[in-house]
């Protein structure tokens, strides 16, 4: 092979994806699981924190968002996890509109804030190389 349909070989090589992605059903405290798309950059030399988005609207798009609104964002090194809520898309369990805050005190009670609690907790024990700080974004009803 000449030296220029080498080039032309690697040129035409689509460039590697900056983020490594994976998906995760996350349990909650009652058992319900949640669907997690979680992206890790490629080039991470160290640990890094974790950025979460929870939200009614779906994850299928979410690495769109990688390159579009969060760019920035992922320009400058973090982790991500996008997560569909309690009972929308590819999450297990009941959606409730804004789920009422759990009385204080029962420990069975569930809403937004123990679901996001039971997230955050199972990320920093399950995502390698992150720094075991957590983030939280979103617009509307996302976050």
């Amino acid at each position: 092979m000449t030296a220029a349909l080498a080039l032309l070989v690697v040129l035409a090589q689509p460039a590697a994806e900056p983020f490594t992605s994976s998906d995760a059903m996350i349990a909650m405290r009652d058992g319900v699981r949640l669907n997690t798309k979680i992206f890790v950059p490629r080039q991470q030399s160290g640990p890094l924190p974790i950025l979460l988005l929870r939200t009614p609207y779906g994850v299928s798009g979410a690495a769109g968002r990688l390159t579009g609104s969060l760019k920035a964002l992922a320009d400058d090194g973090y982790i991500f996890a996008f997560q569909d809520i309690r009972g929308k898309f590819g999450s297990e369990g009941q959606f409730v509109m804004q789920r009422p805050a759990r009385v204080q005190g029962d420990t069975r009670s569930l809403d937004e804030g123990t679901d996001t609690w039971d997230t955050i907790e199972w990320l920093l024990k399950n995502v390698p190389k992150n720094n075991g700080r957590v983030g939280m974004l979103g617009v509307s009803y996302d976050g």
